[in-house]
């Protein structure tokens, strides 16, 4: 536990609010609490690659996650098996169409531009990532520093994912009145929102959102700096190429819904 001193209660913050972003992080919040539950049903030792967000996070990251909700070799059969122990869970629905229900339901409950089965399903590959690339231990308690954070999507298909993407940010700009700029690193759009103090109501540093879609991930950000240092380590050595994170995995499951990794020495 941290406790830090000379903590200020923060202002309210409206201006972030109308925003919308829970519109933009609801498929990744809903699926991280997914992939959370799955990540608990491991088989069989060995060692098996990580997901190729992976290879967008720097090799000195300080925490990276992934899961899988795509429940690769048995564990869907062996999920089926734990779910047939509760005589109430409809198996079949559960394993089948009731998760995608869920989320086009949560969705649509928030008045969201978009639904999982007609808009993100068709693109996303089951994969998704959150990796700290670094945190703030000494920031000052009245100037907030955020971590830089990175979310991944697995893509399949770059073209419908961003269709998607150009769509949450129409609805944005037209509906919030929020402005996104872009720029090009290595041949890869990224569009940037920068966050002000003045909107915020209190100085955090590395507060922003910053997006990027290449041939198999969604990126999402807190920064434009962030998206870079990702394309970057895809382009280089990232944390799959790390020999510390090479070792780890020979300890553990081949057929795996979930892992985390911490470099407690950055």
């Amino acid at each position: 536990m941290i406790v830090e001193q000379g903590y200020h209660e923060p202002q309210p913050q409206p201006a972030v609010m109308r925003w919308r972003y829970p519109i933009i992080g609801a498929v990744a919040v809903l699926a991280a609490a997914v992939g959370l539950v799955l990540g608990s049903v491991l088989v069989t030792s060995g060692a098996a690659p990580l997901a190729r967000a992976a290879d967008y996070v720097p090799a000195d990251a300080v925490m990276y996650f992934e899961a899988r909700l795509d429940l690769p070799g048995t564990q869907r059969a062996n999920l089926r098996g734990l779910l047939e122990r509760f005589p109430a869970a409809d198996v079949d629905a559960i394993l089948g169409d009731a998760l995608a229900d869920t989320l086009d339901e949560a969705l649509a409950s928030g008045d969201a531009p978009f639904d999982y089965s007609n808009d993100v399903a068709p693109w996303f590959d089951g994969t998704m990532a959150v990796a700290f690339l670094d945190y703030p231990l000494n920031m000052d308690p009245g100037q907030p520093q955020l971590p830089s954070t990175l979310g991944l999507f697995g893509v399949r298909d770059a073209a419908a994912a961003t269709q998607l993407t150009d769509t949450l940010r129409a609805e944005l700009e037209s509906q919030a009145d929020a402005t996104f700029n872009s720029t090009e690193h290595e041949g890869t759009t990224i569009w940037t929102l920068d966050v002000s103090e003045a909107e915020l109501g209190m100085p955090i540093s590395g507060a922003g959102f910053a997006y990027a879609v290449t041939d198999d991930q969604l990126l999402l950000a807190n920064g434009r700096e962030v998206i870079v240092a990702a394309l970057e380590a895809q382009s280089g050595d990232g944390l799959a190429d790390a020999d510390e994170v090479s070792q780890l995995l020979d300890a553990v499951a081949e057929q795996r819904s979930g892992l985390m990794v911490v470099n407690s020495a950055a």
